[in-house]
């Protein structure tokens, strides 16, 4: 197992893993009151982008509002932003352009198409549209007003229109493109004197938790406690059909949303069904009744996605060069829209490009389980990355695949993905007081941990295991416990394959990542380490380990 131990000792506080992830101000992370929020004025270029709305908004321009697709972070996006100006100005004539595929902003040829010869005064892109010069060049041109509302890295920034984009300025650069949009509805509050954008703190948060935004930023920390952390937050009546639907009004992690949630939204967008997608906006904008039927369908396409890729990567597999220290596979038989979730699944903890060849280039998605970008992003064998320095869209000559691996093959060493935890020790040598210490499964610290702070861990090594040492628990036999020095050690929903080489009849060595508890049951506190990784290897009995 690769893991950083983030403390020299065992005496460690709760305290002082806080200050390791930059959190001083501990009680306003625990119980924001605002005190981080960044003023929507601070954002380069929002006044302008304000006057701009305001001026095409008292003339009664006809409006589009360009989804960014492939996520639940461009869904949240456009939905505030429409309902927003829809609620103040009910009469003007707005339109929601939907990519039919994995498109981003303005790079989509179709949606283009129609903006330009189906011309409305101006244009508004949630969550994009930082780095599409050429054509947000193209619509002035055309004497189209274009306003950007986005979070994405200033590659080659927009020259003609107006951007808002939180990667600048002395505000946080942690926050999502519904994050930046929402900063945008609050500036048009204080132009006309209302306070409209309050209700969509929710989805806000939403986006954060789907986009992986850093929760330890106290500004992403406030939205998340106010908009979603419980179920009576939710405003939205579709977002709470979701979790009615997926989770339940019980109490939940960030973990949870990310599992149970985002995904089928993101299904929906990543499908070619336009339809569905319509249905999923219309949910979301109160414009349909039946909520419960359309977060039906989000989950049956989740699992239509799940088969799709399942197929894919099955077929892709025996194409693949684990030796190689960057992979990439061009294949026909690759479905655009799901080219990022293919390469999550074969990349076996190695930087991936997945995707398609056409007229001599390659598109496709980018996954990595480390930052690669110092090596990446301004290569000249790649044609552009766009989206994030672990997850992005990509493209390439096909003619330069090959050399983009033999240049990766020729470097010394790529970082090497780990796991932080608190510390490493056997069961013996570690302070029990550790488990009441970090009891992370208690009411007020199950939804704090995400990106950014995450949930405690510690590494346990040579713990040796003999035959009939691990216990088989519960009715359906998929929770395992092993008790050694005291400590509960717990396998939650164990495989099939984990479990056979658990119970082995062989006497095996053990290490284990995990999280710490405390059980307690009929007055008796035993401390309880549940499994979230773990690795088995031969146990050879020597003189060492006799004496």
């Amino acid at each position: 197992m690769n893991i950083k131990t983030l403390f020299d000792n065992g005496m460690i506080t709760f305290d002082e893993y806080l200050d390791k992830f930059g959190i001083k101000d501990k009680k306003e992370f625990f119980n924001p009151t605002g005190k981080y929020l960044d003023d929507c004025y601070k954002y380069k270029n929002m006044r302008d982008a304000v006057q701009m709305a305001k001026y095409h908004m008292l003339a009664n321009d006809p409006l589009y509002i360009l989804s960014d697709s492939g996520d639940c972070d461009g869904i949240t996006s456009a939905c505030i932003c429409y309902d927003y100006i829809h609620s103040i100005h009910p009469k003007l004539d707005i339109k929601i352009l939907i990519h039919e595929n994995k498109e981003r902003g303005l790079q989509d040829d179709k949606l283009f198409k129609q903006i330009t010869t189906e011309v409305r005064p101006w244009v508004i892109i949630p969550d994009a549209g930082t780095n599409d010069v050429d054509r947000a060049r193209e619509l002035s041109e055309l004497s189209v007003d274009l306003i950007g509302l986005d979070h994405h890295a200033l590659d080659t920034p927009i020259e003609t229109g107006i951007l808002v984009n939180n990667q600048v300025g002395e505000v946080s650069h942690c926050g999502s493109g519904c994050l930046v949009t929402h900063k945008f509805l609050q500036a048009l509050d204080r132009e006309f004197d209302i306070k409209n954008s309050t209700k969509y703190i929710d989805m806000v948060a939403l986006s954060l938790v789907s986009d992986v935004m850093d929760m330890s930023d106290l500004q992403n920390r406030t939205y998340y406690k106010f908009g979603i952390e419980t179920y009576d937050c939710i405003n939205n009546p579709f977002l709470k059909a979701l979790f009615d639907k997926f989770i339940g009004d019980k109490p939940y992690t960030q973990r949870d949303i990310a599992f149970k949630i985002v995904p089928k939204l993101n299904a929906v967008s990543r499908s070619g069904k336009q339809d569905l997608k319509q249905q999923v906006f219309a949910a979301f904008l109160g414009l349909i009744d039946n909520l419960t039927e359309v977060a039906d369908a989000c989950g049956k396409q989740h699992s239509e996605q799940t088969r799709i890729v399942a197929k894919a990567v099955e077929e892709n597999k025996p194409n693949i060069n684990y030796d190689d220290k960057l992979i990439i596979l061009a294949s026909d038989n690759i479905p655009k829209t799901y080219a990022g979730l293919i390469a999550a699944k074969l990349s076996e903890n190695h930087p991936i490009i997945v995707g398609s060849v056409k007229d001599g280039e390659m598109i496709g998605s980018f996954r990595s389980p480390v930052d690669i970008d110092d090596t990446l992003e301004h290569n000249p064998l790649i044609s552009w990355k766009r989206g994030h320095s672990q997850a992005s869209g990509i493209a390439l000559p096909s003619e330069n695949i090959q050399p983009l691996i033999d240049f990766y093959n020729s470097l010394e060493s790529l970082p090497q993905p780990y796991t932080d935890v608190l510390g490493s020790w056997t069961t013996k040598s570690m302070s029990k007081r550790l488990f009441d210490e970090f009891d992370t499964d208690t009411d007020e610290l199950r939804g704090m941990y995400g990106k950014g702070f995450p949930k405690p861990l510690i590494h346990l090594h040579d713990i040796i295991v003999k035959p009939n040492d691990v216990q088989v628990m519960g009715k359906t036999g998929r929770t395992l416990k092993l008790n050694k020095d005291g400590i509960d050690i717990i396998w939650f929903f164990i495989s099939n394959a984990d479990k056979e080489l658990l119970l082995s009849d062989k006497t095996y060595k053990l290490e284990i990542i995990g999280t710490m508890g405390i059980n307690e049951w009929n007055g008796v506190r035993t401390p309880q380490l549940i499994v979230e990784q773990f690795e088995t290897s031969p146990y050879e009995l020597t003189l060492d380990n006799f004496f």
